[in-house]
């Protein structure tokens, strides 16, 4: 143990910064053997304790996935959801992919500048892309006009006549009421957020729309309703057909596919609703992500003093 403690502090005194670089193939087996690797570095060196090295590890084999399964393998996340709601795995899914040559010989790139005050990993894939400034659109208010389109999807699914009958339950993440009685605008926001999206729907809105609450945990008072309760209520006054609007959330998560797609999926049930659906997530979806880089380059262009942020390391 003695020899190990003073390795270590010998490092932690001589060593100030280290870089390099490697590649990956699409084996996701060796993924997180690479963050480790970083992150058991970085520990042995001093410059993160034992907490942040899991950290670490984890971003680094998130991002590392994210590159093989969506950069080279060009696998959506809707393509990915409807696999795994399959009970498929995601090395079945990329293997699927790597069937293609062209595919099978891209590389995942990996370096890294790790400093004692700071890190700067940079991930590059070979995959196609797309671009983005053929999607741009910078305008404040385009997440409306997102999310009112997956909306019109959503309530698509169902057959024209049923459609008016639809109840609309937009359902945004819980905040303690304490946030609130001391002036926090979220409440405030996430009203105005719905109000405008159905507004956007104009003629193709149900006649029945919701605003509630998901996510609240711990003995505290939270922004109320409840989402779950509010699914039973309407259960029980008779409506049959049911879409949630995750209306705080952007992506597919816990609070996505278990929270809603389960949980609440077995609530409804519960109460006789009969068609229960949620909105698809914006995740990768082009247009949201060169709405979020139009609206960068719109401060930038706008003025704004550039930083470049980087990853902390202690």
């Amino acid at each position: 143990m003695l020899p190990a403690l003073f390795q270590r502090a010998l490092q932690t005194d001589l060593i100030s910064s280290v870089s390099g670089q490697f590649q990956l193939t699409a084996d996701v087996l060796l993924v997180p053997a690479y963050s480790n690797l970083v992150a058991n570095y970085l520990f042995n060196v001093g410059f993160v304790d034992a907490e942040a090295k899991q950290g670490v590890a984890l971003v680094l084999t998130e991002m590392l996935m994210n590159a093989i399964e969506h950069g080279n393998c060009g696998i959506t996340q809707a393509e990915k959801h409807a696999h795994l709601e399959r009970h498929g795995d995601i090395q079945a899914l990329i293997g699927k992919k790597l069937r293609d040559p062209v595919v099978r010989a891209r590389r995942v790139h990996y370096s890294y500048d790790i400093h004692r005050d700071h890190s700067v990993h940079v991930i590059r894939d070979e995959g196609p892309g797309f671009n983005w400034r053929e999607h741009l659109h910078p305008r404040e208010d385009a997440p409306l006009d997102l999310l009112a389109e997956r909306v019109r999807e959503g309530v698509a699914a169902w057959p024209a006549a049923r459609r008016p009958d639809v109840a609309l339950v937009f359902s945004a993440h819980s905040l303690p009421m304490s946030f609130i009685e001391r002036g926090d605008p979220y409440a405030a926001a996430i009203a105005e957020t719905v109000g405008a999206v159905v507004s956007r729907l104009a003629g193709d809105a149900p006649a029945y729309s919701v605003l509630s609450y998901q996510s609240q945990t711990g003995p505290v008072r939270w922004l109320e309703p409840r989402t779950d309760r509010v699914i039973e209520e309407l259960g029980h006054e008779g409506m049959r057909d049911v879409l949630v609007v995750p209306v705080s959330f952007v992506s597919d998560h816990i609070e996505t596919l278990y929270e809603v797609d389960q949980l609440f999926g077995d609530a409804a049930a519960r109460a006789g609703i009969t068609t229960f659906r949620r909105t698809r997530s914006l995740n990768d979806d082009p247009a949201f992500i060169a709405m979020l880089a139009g609206l960068v380059e719109q401060r930038l262009d706008a003025g704004t003093e550039p930083r470049e942020a980087l990853c902390a390391s202690a």
